[in-house]
């Protein structure tokens, strides 16, 4: 190739190359619009309440602000000054530019049913509005008939991941067989949803269902779930635990492991300062008392001083023991003494568990079918005959009904009985 014809081929592309800038630059985006499609949202769904704040009067307003996945078939058109044009999906990107629907319009104008709802969807310096629908929710409100099945057990990798640098773990109860909740429709209709573990989708009838839970560092206990359908929250609990009894003088094969596991698990029963459990001592009245006012959650703090004459206020059971006397749960044995070191009865302790519990109905003499029951005190039988009722209660022999209705309550026996008593009770 001589050098004369290489300056051509030159002068040639460079021709070409300014051509397709004047082309270019006579090719300009001129607008956009919305040729097809729209959001769907359900009122008060998959979303948040936030905060509304006028900045210049302080006032605040509940709103609620949607979270949604924009659709594919939500089409978009480019407009050109050629008077050509670019239909795209509003997901895709049109001359390497993506177009954009971000900000706080929701915060500037709310989205309300039977309102010309949009969405302002932005390509360089246009905008265009994209309408949204909300759909009226028809559900006033859904409710837990049954938690799930399922006990989780604590460092198990399938429901949850173990940080052995940390010593932390989460865990994720997403095992919903045997969960039933019903739904409550705004015209009065009701519909129940049964999970036999077998669902292959996360959503029922069409709209998404979620669980949620505070499963950061999460401990052996009973832990809160949320679950949520449809702008709404139903909510029960299940059992994280230990596989194995965390007492080695625990037998794993015991009749009464468990129900100390079960305790252990929620911080109800403690071990002894050796690590052991000693299932075969007796409970004394201020260790049940404790035991009580965890299972109540409640809060002791307050308790700062002791009415008892026998109960120190610097001792480790005296505001658990002053909560239990101000909520009218014990009186005391008399003479102004708790009792401090004596061992507690089954029929004292139905009494005491009668008295942190709500209950409405007669439940007859259950306690004629034991033989000894004629031993039972005249205070304890409204007590005894619930909690023999509600399977708190049994009899203390294979052979034969033997209710033992003064007989001093074990550690052991006290784990069982509190777990009986969250299993028929609470749960």
């Amino acid at each position: 190739m001589t050098l004369k014809n290489l300056f051509y081929i030159t002068i040639l592309f460079t021709l070409v190359f300014l051509m397709s800038l004047t082309v270019s630059a006579e090719k300009e985006v001129v607008g956009i619009e919305v040729v097809s499609g729209k959001v769907t949202c359900l009122e008060n769904a998959y979303g948040e309440y936030i905060d509304k704040i006028d900045f210049e009067t302080g006032e605040r307003e509940k709103i609620y602000r949607y979270d949604f996945i924009m659709p594919d078939d939500v089409i978009m058109k480019v407009n050109y000054s050629d008077n050509s044009s670019v239909i795209q999906s509003i997901n895709k990107s049109v001359d390497n530019t993506i177009f954009k629907w971000f900000g706080n319009y929701q915060l500037q104008d709310p989205w309300t049913v039977n309102k010309e709802n949009y969405i302002t969807v932005e390509y360089k310096e246009f905008t265009a509005l994209l309408p949204v629908e909300l759909i009226p929710n028809p559900i006033s409100r859904i409710e837990t008939v049954t938690a799930p099945e399922r006990e989780y057990i604590f460092g198990d990798g399938k429901f949850g991941y173990y940080d052995d640098s940390s010593n932390r773990y989460s865990f994720w109860p997403t095992d919903l067989k045997g969960f039933c909740f019903k739904v409550y429709f705004k015209d009065g209709r009701e519909k129940t949803y049964s999970f036999n573990g077998n669902e292959d989708s996360n959503k029922l009838d069409g709209y998404l269902y979620r669980i949620s839970n505070d499963s950061e560092n999460a401990q052996a206990g009973r832990h809160n779930v949320s679950f949520y359908y449809m702008g709404h929250t139903a909510q029960y609990s299940v059992l994280l635990k230990y596989k194995y009894s965390p007492f080695p003088d625990v037998p794993e094969d015991s009749w009464y492991n468990q129900g100390v596991e079960y305790c252990a698990s929620l911080g109800y029963i403690k071990g002894t300062d050796k690590g052991n459990f000693e299932p075969l001592k007796l409970l004394t009245r201020e260790e049940f008392v404790v035991i009580l006012s965890r299972v109540m959650k409640a809060d002791t703090s307050k308790y700062t001083h002791s009415s008892f004459n026998d109960v120190n206020e610097n001792s480790w059971y005296a505001s658990a023991v002053e909560w239990a006397k101000d909520n009218n749960i014990t009186e005391g044995v008399g003479n102004n003494r708790f009792g401090v070191g004596s061992s507690l009865s089954r029929q004292e302790t139905a009494t005491l568990l009668y008295r942190i519990s709500s209950h409405n109905s007669d439940y007859g003499n259950e306690i004629s079918v034991f033989l000894d029951c004629a031993k039972a005190a005249v205070w304890a039988k409204d007590a005894l005959n619930w909690a023999i009722a509600k399977k708190i209660l049994g009899s203390t022999s294979k052979d034969i009904n033997i209710l033992a209705p003064a007989e001093s309550v074990t550690r052991a026996q006290a784990a069982k009985i509190i777990a009986s008593y969250d299993e028929h009770t609470i749960s």
